[in-house]
């Protein structure tokens, strides 16, 4: 069921500008976490330091980083990381955006976290958090990875979020290039979209699921509890297999709990789920089935709401398909 994948060839993989050649993305896995309330100091305090513990996780393979308000990349060596970076968040106005890039050299980054704290002039927008490693970091140890999910969660607190395979583009440009990015999309269905399109949904509700998908406990609350979600998960399972997987969690299932939620894993490793071979992850079949109650749909026909897609895709309708990638089809 959940098989490693060829993570060197994916590491090498880079997809180029259909019109300049400009190497523009390549494959990862992705984290985003999204937050409420980023104009308050203690949000953004909390951003820097799940930054700094993405950068232990990196090691020396993070060399640069963006600091709020600037618009050219310095030697993280120079920038005092991550306490100058501490000063500058409780000295951020709260009706100011305060984000932090830091990277590799590489262009497309194969290392990459952002913190972007949105200001109070629009309190329903959630701040997010992204980050990304290369998928060869997964080989040797996924549980290490997952530790880091529970660590910036522990930190952040968010609300909502996920982690998995995804397409890794330079910091700002998760809005770019349609052409190239949606037909991965649309053949991989473990891919998972960073910043592709609106997420004002409120508390209590998920936009999808991936490998791992970060719950708060306002989304638990919403089905019932931490004991439903693992009854939920065992009825999913015997749906799609036909045997109930006794009083624990389904195989390849594991609950990791931090203060404010829990990341629930769908399977020892990411998935890419290719349709043409295999099809999707059937550990994220099972995730969908278990929170599909607490998914949002009510998305409205408006561009800034939808995922971009070449012509003649239909937006709305396109987006809808993504969302709902992983129910059962008759």
């Amino acid at each position: 069921m959940d098989q490693k994948t060829d993570y060197e060839r994916l590491d090498g993989l880079i997809i180029k500008d259909g019109n300049s050649g400009t190497p523009i993305l390549r494959v990862g896995v992705q984290a985003q976490l999204f937050v409420r309330n980023g104009f308050d100091s203690a949000a953004r305090a909390a951003s820097v330091e799940a930054l700094a513990a993405y950068a232990r996780l990196a090691g020396d393979k993070v060399t640069r980083l963006l600091p709020s308000g600037a618009k050219r990349m310095q030697a993280i060596g120079g920038a005092d990381f991550p306490h100058r970076q501490r000063e500058d968040a409780a000295k951020s106005a709260p009706d100011d955006v305060f984000g932090i890039t830091i990277t590799d050299d590489e262009a497309p980054p194969r290392w990459r976290a952002t913190a972007q704290m949105i200001g109070n002039y629009a309190p329903d927008w959630p701040s997010y958090f992204y980050t990304a490693v290369p998928p060869s970091f997964m080989k040797s140890d996924p549980d290490r990875y997952v530790r880091a999910v529970v660590e910036w969660a522990s930190l952040l607190r968010p609300d909502y979020g996920t982690a998995g395979f995804a397409l890794v583009l330079e910091a700002g440009m998760e809005f770019q290039y349609p052409k190239e990015t949606w037909p991965f999309h649309a053949r991989f269905s473990g891919l998972d979209m960073l910043g592709a399109f609106n997420f004002k949904i409120g508390p209590g509700k998920i936009q999808t699921v991936n490998w791992l998908t970060v719950l708060s406990d306002k989304v638990l609350a919403e089905i019932g509890g931490r004991a439903e979600l693992t009854e939920r998960l065992k009825e999913a399972w015997s749906i799609h297999f036909g045997a109930a997987p006794g009083d624990s969690l389904p195989p390849e299932f594991s609950l990791h709990d931090y203060d404010g939620g829990t990341v629930l894993r769908a399977g020892q490793y990411p998935q890419m789920g290719d349709v043409n071979i295999g099809g999707p992850p059937e550990t994220y079949l099972v995730a969908n089935d278990a929170l599909r109650s607490v998914r949002f749909m009510k998305y409205e026909q408006r561009p800034g709401d939808l995922i971009r897609v070449p012509a003649p895709l239909d937006r709305y309708e396109t987006t809808l398909e993504w969302i709902t990638r992983f129910d059962a089809r008759s």
